[in-house]
């Protein structure tokens, strides 16, 4: 039988009796015929496996219905930091797109398990299965977001892209890209939600993720832009990668259905063969290595980006050829260009965010919204370098290597040697259908919102 306790609240604990629960690992709480349910999901850990969250209901009865529809209203608002009170907030509604071919086929099973948690988060999905690439992109235009609180998506970085990108479309750009936006991950590298559960602390896995969205605590995210000559801007919010690792990224499509182990594969083979590339990188330094923090910033950039893109002319077939120089450093190159005064590497890896997937720690001070990119590249053509690189990845220590250099950087541009040899880009690790041409990379501090601990 259930004996009598004292329930007290402050703003980090629930106590009931002598045992306390972290309001932390709460998503709120529901009322039952009996009384209530409050959601609690604490981090545990085995004798032999990963931390990770368990679902571990905490059942309180009560005969006064009164006080048990207060005391899960007061749960829950202090759960997602909503103030004290004993007013319910409302009910959530969200825009939720799934892949259902992403990564190795898993989407579908992780927002089923999703929903039980969503529905105890009081959380209504809008579910829609994207039936082919550049849906999601072309919808999304369209879309009455003032419905919804945010957008979810279940799928790997590409669909987050295509997200961005119809987000960017809209006439109402300004005010839709500050609509929070979530993600569970399904795809194989998972790069920004791995980023995201990395500064939050939380377990690498599906449930974590879906957490985060419950608990509704957001975070500004900085956006970046993809410039080439004579064509529209593509924007993402993960990275820009060229040589190695985007031959990995791109090349071992055909090993989709092996998951993240496609790029280990991958990996190995492209040592046994191993290629260099030739072009020149020059970038604006951040000052003080630090990034210009503020939305505003980031919202005034994109205008310049966007003005110029609509007076652009169409390209000429010499334009694209790309073998004139560059004009954004005549007018700039005052300004802080610098110029890397070498035309050999192994690779280029410019990032966003924290981790390239959920496996590999590439900048471990990187924050979401610190308005920095992080420019990475190996200069030469070393085995032994570029084999230290790769097993240095998982914690951030590729930098030892004398031959791999790291700038903080607001705008990188990119122009590849193709008559020597050619290489591919990778955006936020999705192929572009332009691989000779100079690219410019550019970061947009804060302006995008997702939902982060």
């Amino acid at each position: 039988k259930s004996k009598p306790v004292k329930v007290s609240i402050d703003e980090s604990q629930l106590s009931a009796g002598a045992t306390t629960y972290e309001l932390r690992d709460m998503i709120g709480a529901t009322t039952n015929p009996g009384g209530l349910t409050v959601h609690y999901y604490p981090l545990t850990t085995g004798c032999c496996s990963k931390p990770q969250r368990r679902y571990s209901p905490l059942r309180f009865f009560t005969r006064d219905t009164k006080v048990a529809t207060s005391w899960a209203s007061i749960i829950t608002r202090a759960a997602r930091h909503l103030g004290i009170g004993e007013d319910p907030p409302p009910r959530r509604k969200i825009l939720c797109y799934v892949n259902p071919f992403s990564g190795s086929g898993g989407a579908r099973q992780i927002i089923q398990d999703a929903v039980k948690m969503f529905d105890r988060a009081h959380i209504d999905l809008n579910t829609v299965y994207t039936k082919r690439e550049g849906q999601v992109e072309e919808e999304i235009v369209g879309v009455d977001l003032d419905k919804y609180e945010s957008v979810l998506i279940v799928s790997g970085d590409g669909l987050v892209m295509e997200y961005l990108n119809g987000i960017m479309a809209r006439k109402d750009w300004e005010q839709a890209i500050s609509k929070p936006f979530g993600i569970l991950p399904a795809g194989s590298g998972n790069g920004l939600s791995a980023s995201i559960r990395q500064v939050s602390d939380e377990p690498m896995d599906p449930t974590s993720a879906a957490f985060l969205v419950a608990k509704g605590q957001t975070r500004p995210l900085d956006l970046v832009s993809f410039k080439q000559p004579q064509s529209k801007p593509r924007y993402g919010m993960l990275s820009l990668s060229w040589g190695l690792i985007s031959d990995i990224d791109i090349n071992s499509e055909i090993c989709r259905c092996c998951g993240a182990a496609r790029f280990t594969a991958y990996a190995i083979l492209r040592l046994l063969c191993t290629r260099t590339y030739y072009g020149s990188i020059r970038y604006i330094p951040s000052s003080d290595g630090k990034g210009r923090r503020g939305r505003s910033a980031g919202i005034k950039s994109l205008r310049q980006l966007k003005n110029q893109a609509i007076i652009s002319q169409p390209a000429s077939a010499d334009a694209k050829k790309d073998d004139g120089p560059d004009p954004e450093l005549g007018a700039e190159r005052a300004v802080g260009w610098v110029e890397v005064p070498n035309d050999t590497f192994t690779l280029l890896w410019a990032v966003n965010t924290p981790m390239a997937d959920e496996e590999n720690l590439l900048v471990p001070e990187a924050e979401l919204d610190d308005g920095v990119i992080n420019l990475m590249y190996l200069e030469g053509n070393s085995w032994c370098s570029t084999l230290c690189t790769l097993l240095r990845v998982e914690d951030g220590t590729q930098t030892k290597d004398p031959n791999f250099k790291l700038h903080k950087v607001d705008k990188l541009t990119l122009s590849p040697d193709v008559k020597r040899a050619k290489g591919l880009y990778s955006l936020d690790g999705e192929p572009t259908s332009d691989n000779d041409s100079r690219i410019t990379m550019q970061v947009h501090p804060g302006v995008l919102t997702t939902y982060c601990g």
